[in-house]
């Protein structure tokens, strides 16, 4: 009798690609070598260590030690990260995210400390196969860590924090070469000071740039203008936080690269930032044409028909597959609520209803017709970040089953319409099921302001023998960041 245990490899690989849990993982690989030559590399491709995690700075300290000690495990590591909570990571092949990292071992002490360190350093030496590297917790990377990464010959993605202040040496970061990909968070001046010499070493690679700021003003017009000629090759652009930046920054980037880029995020940026004037000189060049990807923040008090009609214009001669707006600054309880422009809304929808397949529109809600013109003109959308107010919520289900390729939806309330906290907590879940109960059946993942699901659907028999699909909310078990936390970054 043929037995489970004895199905082909190539069988049991393509099964374990459906466990997602960790643990079970583990599990899995006890059943017998077979099982484990499959299980374990899965088990490595992504170990995720969150801050909130019970025993977290223990067990990213046990994962440091592990690929010390198993040089055979560590192998299968393409992706080593250790970050903060809302920096977002990528599904590449192989990753390790250890989102809390336990400082003290950059300090010089006795005992432990050093040999957690040193660890570290035997760790990252035997990850032979690393490619790309997330370090973005503020002060636990030092000069020792930066120079051992240095030297992995395959590593072409770099993320790190910026403030650098008695953590390592700027300089260091000039041995990093052929980069595909670079993010950098809250960088300090010094660290500033470099990046022109560190892009040059990657001008002909460079696919990704990011900088992350904080309110910053070290990031200006003519620091854009300094690096241009490295970004030949440049396909994504993210600029969050950064200040002193204007749409004269911005072109100059888009002179170089205009043409080719895919992904432009352009968040938190200077007050002065005319965006009818980069959007005339972009219709004008013909850039932006490969665009795919945009994310666009706006104070909401500058937030009017004209500025909506202006970003409508600016990505006319894109196929955005990936639309991300929101707000920011905040408003008085009494103060009016701006939503979303419905003229704007029906001509972008239209005009992009073949390639759009994500839509995110968060801190202005929408109207009913709005979500209408959604649902009913974007067709292809897989994945909708919405606000809506309270009193449009449960009315939206019925709008929002016409959906009938939406794959993840998340619904937030402006602050003057949050839900009530005298609401039973089993009300509150029994009215959501039924919320999800009418939507399409391929949605798979559901969230509400804080709170994310995953959406399960089991058949039961009914009384008369006919069977139905009931609909329950499961706890979220995916290693990735739900979509809805990612869009937001300022």
């Amino acid at each position: 009798m043929a037995l489970f245990t004895d199905l082909p490899d190539e069988l049991v690989a393509c099964l374990l690609q459906h466990i997602v849990r960790p643990h079970h993982l583990a599990l899995v690989s006890l059943v017998n070598k077979h099982f484990y030559a499959s299980a374990v590399p899965l088990l490595y491709k992504r170990i995720s260590i969150f801050a909130w995690h019970k025993g977290s700075k223990i067990k990213a300290t046990k994962v440091l030690e592990t690929l010390a000690d198993c040089p055979t495990l560590a192998r299968y590591v393409k992706r080593l990260g250790r970050h903060n909570l809302w920096i977002h990571t990528f599904d590449l092949t192989v990753q390790v995210e250890v989102r809390d990292f336990p400082k003290s071992i950059l300090q010089r002490i006795e005992g432990r400390n050093e040999e957690i360190l040193n660890a570290c350093l035997r760790g990252i030496r035997n990850c032979v196969n690393l490619q790309a590297c997330v370090w973005t917790r503020d002060g636990t990377l030092n000069s020792a860590i930066l120079e051992e990464l240095s030297k992995c010959p395959r590593l072409d993605s770099l993320e790190i924090n910026g403030k650098h202040t008695y953590s390592f040496d700027p300089l260091l970061l000039l041995n990093f070469h052929q980069l595909r990909r670079l993010q950098i968070i809250m960088p300090s001046g010094e660290v500033i000071k470099v990046v022109p010499s560190l892009l040059i070493g990657s001008s002909n690679t460079l696919e990704s740039l990011s900088l992350i700021c904080r309110s910053s003003p070290l990031v200006t017009n003519d620091f854009l203008a300094s690096i241009s000629q490295s970004l030949l090759s440049l396909r994504n652009l993210s600029l969050a936080g950064c200040t002193k930046v204007t749409h004269e920054g911005i072109k100059h980037v888009l002179r170089v690269c205009g043409h080719g880029l895919q992904e432009l995020s352009l968040e938190a940026l200077s007050p002065s930032f005319d965006l009818n004037d980069l959007k005339e000189y972009c219709v004008s060049k013909a850039v932006l044409r490969a665009l795919e990807s945009v994310t666009l923040s706006m104070p909401i008090e500058k937030i009017n028909g004209k500025w909506f009609t202006q970003v409508d214009s600016l990505l006319s001669l894109s196929e955005i597959r990936a639309f991300h707006l929101y707000a920011t600054g905040t408003r008085s309880s009494s103060s009016p609520i701006v939503t979303l422009d419905e003229t704007f809304l029906k001509s972008f929808i239209t005009h992009h209803r073949r390639s759009l397949t994500r839509m995110a529109v968060l801190r202005f809600p929408l109207t009913l017709s709005g979500l209408r013109t959604i649902v009913n003109c974007g067709t292809e959308l897989e994945e909708l970040f919405i606000t809506l107010k309270r009193t449009d919520f449960a009315t939206s289900a019925s709008i929002l089953s016409s959906a009938s390729k939406l794959r993840s939806l998340h619904i937030t309330v402006p602050v003057q319409y949050t839900f009530d906290e005298e609401e039973e907590e089993h009300q509150f879940e029994g009215d959501l099921r039924q919320f999800v109960g009418q939507l399409s059946p391929t949605v798979r993942q559901f969230g509400v302001l804080t709170r994310v699901w995953r959406v399960e659907r089991r058949p039961v028999k009914q009384a008369d023998g006919s069977v139905q699909l009931a609909v329950d909310l499961a706890p979220y078990e995916s290693p990735d960041i739900p979509g809805i936390f990612l869009v937001i970054r300022t």
